[in-house]
């Protein structure tokens, strides 16, 4: 609980129909949290996505969780440190 910053790796196959379109719209709708985002293609059809976060715990895992829950998205990450004072 509390706010944390850290990072959300997401590794996706980008041929699958909608799914850049929805992982933008979730980026989108959480512009408050998300610092930066980082993208590189990986090979033809696979993508890398990082994103930099900060908010409440909450907040951060229902990204998290938004992504993981896409058809296409092979792997999320995220890793996480409270901030302090």
């Amino acid at each position: 609980s509390g706010v944390r910053q850290g990072v959300i790796t997401i590794v996706y196959d980008h041929h699958q129909r909608g799914l850049i379109a929805a992982i933008t719209d979730i980026q989108h709708d959480y512009m408050d949290l998300i610092q930066a985002s980082l993208h590189s293609h990986v090979s033809h059809s696979r993508c890398v996505e990082v994103l930099l976060v900060k908010g409440d715990a909450k907040d951060v895992k229902a990204v998290a969780e938004r992504l993981m829950a896409q058809k296409g998205v092979e792997t999320v990450k995220l890793t996480t440190i409270p901030l302090e004072g």
